[in-house]
């Protein structure tokens, strides 16, 4: 392969290097032929002058590169600043261009698959996974970061607040399984809409299987032993329970979810519905499960859509709950809802007049259509008896 990059002319022929790197941020080492977690100086080879024009120069030299795919970075070799790129960007390294080396280590030992977040409020500038090293690099910009790191047996490290100033900066972290930290990460979750329970049970199904995918191509069953009964490999199907929250401790903005049913992993299988992305949720939020099915008066399934918003000034213990969401039921005309315990809220079924407040029970199900035919109706119109007039004869 012959590197190439136009540039200022008279820079000479040690004033531009070019580097070759993999998904995984390595680098390639020239002489050994063999990717390595550190840059050295084997891994620059730098280009030689060719002045082909008045103001810039061309600056060239074959290289050996390895067979998978990569990315060859120019750097100036008095800034370390990288000032051309040619192949795919390594995914979830970051945009910036100041490196910041994470090493994750138990004891002394090296540990392997750690995520390594970078943050910039919520803002995720880079996540990536450690190498067999330990090892992870982030290229972020010139900014205050927050940089986490969590393994599912582990729990996640306490956030490290960084100001990455240009040149390599190297933070080294250590774990330990037994004892990790009290205050984990916000979880992310998905609910689960089964609609007609009962009938996927007289089916044969008897639980969810919810499997997990990082990079948009290779999905992966959720059996990572985490220490949570919400992270199995297959969740039980109930009788008269209609909606299921599975939480992810260590999920991800970009992590996508899928499932499906099955008999506890044999035959029948149904296929995969539809992939949804996790929401953060807090796990000392009690939540309850509203449930509900659209059908026409004829028994005929219909779509339908409630409208749920919480009330003015809706508290409940130390938290506000303020939003308003529209749902909309599925094939089956069915739909579930959260809603946090304890709030009051204002549902609405589109189409129709019916408009109640309800308060949340606290409880992990509720059909939403009793809580609505039980509360008074606001918008009744009041009328006053006619008084009886007494007429003189």
């Amino acid at each position: 392969m012959i590197a190439t990059i136009l540039d200022v002319k008279d820079l000479g022929n040690a004033a531009i290097y070019v580097r070759i790197r993999d998904a995984q941020l390595r680098f390639w080492n020239f002489t050994t032929s063999a990717w390595v977690s550190v840059e050295t100086v084997a891994c620059r080879w730098f280009l030689t002058e060719y002045p082909d024009g008045v103001y810039e120069s061309r600056y060239q030299a074959e290289i050996t590169h390895p067979t998978v795919e990569f990315l060859v970075e120019y750097v100036q070799a008095g800034t370390g600043v990288v000032i051309g790129e040619e192949g795919p960007p390594a995914p979830g390294s970051g945009s910036g261009t100041n490196p910041v080396i994470v090493t994750a280590l138990h004891g002394a030992v090296p540990v392997s698959n750690v995520l390594v977040q970078a943050f910039a409020g919520a803002e995720v500038l880079a996540d990536l996974l450690t190498d067999v090293n330990g090892v992870a690099i982030l290229n972020l910009p010139e900014v205050d970061v927050t940089i986490t790191l969590a393994k599912p047996s582990w729990g996640t490290f306490p956030s490290v607040l960084w100001h990455v100033a240009f040149g390599s900066q190297t933070i080294t972290v250590q774990g330990t399984p037994s004892s990790p930290p009290a205050a984990g990460p916000i979880p992310y979750a998905i609910l689960i809409p089964v609609g007609d329970v009962n009938t996927r049970l007289m089916s044969g199904y008897s639980a969810i299987e919810v499997q997990r995918c990082d990079d948009e191509a290779t999905w992966v069953p959720m059996t990572a032993p985490v220490a949570t009964p919400t992270l199995q490999a297959h969740i039980p199907l109930v009788g008269g329970t209609y909606a299921y929250t599975f939480l992810d401790p260590v999920g991800t903005p970009k992590r996508r979810y899928r499932w499906r049913y099955s008999a506890n992993g044999s035959a029948p299988i149904s296929p995969f519905f539809p992939w949804v992305l996790g929401t953060q949720r807090l796990a000392d939020v009690p939540i309850s499960i509203g449930t509900m099915r659209f059908v026409g008066m004829d028994g005929v399934i219909r779509p339908g859509t409630l409208l749920v918003a919480a009330l003015d000034s809706a508290t409940t213990g130390a938290m506000f709950v303020g939003d308003m969401r529209a749902f909309t039921s599925d094939s089956t005309g069915f739909l579930a809802v959260p809603l946090v315990q304890g709030s009051n809220v204002r549902i609405a079924i589109e189409g129709t007049s019916i408009v109640r407040d309800i308060l949340v029970p606290a409880t992990d199900t509720f059909d939403i259509m009793s809580a609505v035919a039980a509360a008074p109706d606001q918008f009744t119109v009041q009328t006053v008896a006619p008084m009886l007039t007494k007429r003189a004869l």
